[in-house]
């Protein structure tokens, strides 16, 4: 957690730098930064004219066991010339500079940013934190477009960087502007676009798709194989035009997708189109198959490729791909599959389609299309609100749009994305939000979450039919959120095994929900509906309202101890003293020992006659 002010939440707390949180009574606030870190008389603060903070967070591993960390005013290293603004690495309490050039380059600490910054951090860190692909940025200015001068990899575990970008093959023509797309989960295999022609077979103009096979650790090599994987495959002078950000990589680094203009692929769809030259062209890469075409897409469908003004960045991308790469959602507003799209005024809307890469299949569905064959509605989209929850991030504002996928979240100044929720699922399930009624339940004309499941899956069958799910192509739609309450809801996220689906909504889902209120709920897999339990029937004296202190908010000390009203208890009760006051309380009844021994002993014979 990065602080917004000054107060410290902890005695080793030097400066505005961020915190570990963790639970615990009471919970521990753990800087990530006390005196013992940095070099001494280190001074850190919020920079004249500015409120974001000196020391902010890159990235991190999922247990949070290595973070990167950037200081923007202050060296946090006590080495000579070190750079005010670099990135560095947290673990166990140490750091080190990760922004630090080859030995050949002079090894100074220069200003630099995780990954390629706000283009993207995905898996800019391995998972054991022994890899880190960072690039200097002291001439970049975010949102200017690609304008990074080189990419480096970090080996914590001896300390040193190497160059990835360097030529392999070929004339090395084109200007060098490499920017990272993203890396396998381990940081074995990294994926960077470059205008430079790094490979001979590399294209003449544009923008190329590298692949990276990193050296082993402490080896301290940069790639061993790069391959240029939007190579051409259909002859030489075509140049494959690789647009902006990879909108998807499996965890492995077997899969990319990714678009380019080129058409790399001569090979048809499913549908039986081909590559378009000079079209906006979403392929697929596997590792043994080569480069696949799927499909060919509109140019206003830009958040497909995460293209904002005149950058693409991965926080804006409107498409994400299931942890093994097989299953990859988009959005689109091209009739990609024989769905009637337009709405009345004959505006093409957004739906989700699903490719399905699986051994053999390359199928292509467009799950958010109504299953009744009802052509789309759709809304015209305002600005960004924090009360619509599916377009938080007003992503689609001025677009006519049908359905959205899930939003990455987005850091703030920065813009980085740091995390985006689970919505494809490697079984092939899809989460996604739906303004248009795709079953019969969904009839409040507000924006739903709905499940896309192919058949065989959960209770997905050739004979489903319901009116909460229904069959939909090969597979089926279900509806999620309630489909009758007031106000538009939205997915939040999903567990891995998307048995618990957590989404929001101002909709009374629940008999504890009380208010008019946006709230979170989780609809679980064989979860148990919350229900008020009855009073329970009283009889008798049970019935009589029990006996407490009073309502008296004076302390103790200041109570009147004056002459009292004496205290009469009713027929059936005593007095006693509680907290120094006299109460009324039933009495209590003996017991007739003799009686209680026949009772057990019939008992007892009871059983032993059985």
């Amino acid at each position: 957690m990065e602080p917004t002010d000054v107060t410290p939440l902890s005695s080793e707390t030097i400066g505005q730098a961020p915190y570990i949180w963790a639970d615990g009574k009471p919970a521990a606030f753990m800087p990530l930064l006390t005196a013992a870190d940095v070099p001494p008389g280190t001074e850190f603060g919020p920079e004249a004219g500015k409120t974001s903070n000196p020391v902010r967070i890159e990235g991190a591993t999922s247990d949070l066991e290595h973070i990167v960390i950037r200081s923007d005013n202050a060296p946090l290293v006590e080495v000579p010339g070190a750079a005010k603004k670099s990135i560095y690495m947290w673990h166990a309490g140490q750091l080190e500079a990760v922004s630090e050039l080859p030995e050949l380059e002079g090894g100074a600490i220069v200003l630099g940013m995780l990954g390629s910054g706000r283009g993207s951090v995905r898996h800019a860190i391995s998972e054991d934190g022994a890899r880190v692909f960072w690039t200097p940025s002291e001439n970049y200015t975010a949102g200017t477009g690609i304008g990074l001068p080189a990419l480096y990899l970090r080996d914590t575990t001896i300390g040193k960087s190497v160059r990835l970008d360097v030529l392999k093959s070929g004339a090395g023509a084109g200007e060098k502007h490499p920017a990272f797309n993203g890396a396998s989960a381990d940081g074995h295999v990294a994926f960077f676009t470059d205008s430079r022609r790094l490979t001979s077979n590399a294209s003449t103009s544009g923008r190329d798709l590298y692949r990276c096979a990193v050296g082993p650790l402490g080896s301290g090599q940069g790639c061993t194989e790069l391959t240029d994987i939007s190579a051409p495959r259909i002859g030489p002078g075509e140049s494959a035009d690789v647009l902006d950000q990879a909108p998807a990589i499996s965890e492995d680094g077997a899969r990319i997708y990714f678009v380019a203009r080129g058409k790399l692929d001569g090979e048809p769809n499913e549908e039986g189109d081909t590559a378009q030259t000079g079209r906006p062209n979403l392929y697929l890469w596997e590792g043994g198959q080569g480069t696949q075409f799927v499909a060919t897409l509109a140019e206003g469908d830009s958040l497909v490729w995460g293209k904002e003004s005149s950058a693409g960045f991965a926080a804006r991308i409107s498409a994400t791909a299931s942890p093994n790469g097989r299953y990859f959602a988009f959005t689109s507003e091209e009739n990609l599959t024989g769905y009637e799209n337009q709405n009345s005024d004959e505006e093409a809307n957004t739906e989700v389609f699903l490719f399905d890469a699986g051994a053999g299949s390359d199928q292509l569905s467009c799950v958010s299309c109504n299953p009744s064959g009802a052509a789309a509605v759709g809304e015209l989209l305002g600005p960004p609100s924090l009360f619509f929850p599916p377009d938080p991030a007003g992503l689609w504002g001025g677009r006519s749009v049908a359905a959205t996928l899930p939003e990455a979240t987005e850091t703030e100044p920065f813009g980085r994305s740091l995390y985006r929720p689970r919505s494809v699922l490697d079984n092939g399930r899809v989460f996604f939000n739906s303004v248009d009624p795709l079953v019969p339940a969904d009839s409040n004309g507000n924006w739903d979450v709905y499940q896309y499941q192919p058949l065989g899956l959960g209770s997905c069958t050739p004979q489903t039919s319901s009116a909460s799910a229904v069959r939909s192509g090969s597979g089926c739609v279900s509806l999620i959120s309630s489909g009758t309450s007031d106000g538009d809801a939205g997915f939040l996220d999903a567990t891995p095994s998307g048995d618990d689906v957590f989404f929001l909504t101002k909709g009374k889902l629940s008999v504890f929900d009380r208010d008019e209120q946006v709230d979170a709920y989780d609809a679980r897999v064989n979860g148990i509906e919350a229900v008020l339990r009855p009073p329970q029937e009283c009889a008798g004296e049970a019935c009589q309202p029990s006996v407490g202190p009073p309502n008296d908010p004076t302390p103790a000390s200041e109570a009147f101890h004056g002459a009292q009203t004496p205290i009469n208890c009713r027929k059936g009760q005593r007095k006693v003293q509680r907290d120094g006051r006299t109460v009324c309380v039933p009495k209590k009844h003996k017991k007739n020992k003799r009686h209680q021994k026949k009772k057990k002993r019939a008992g007892n014979n009871g059983r032993a006659g059985r």
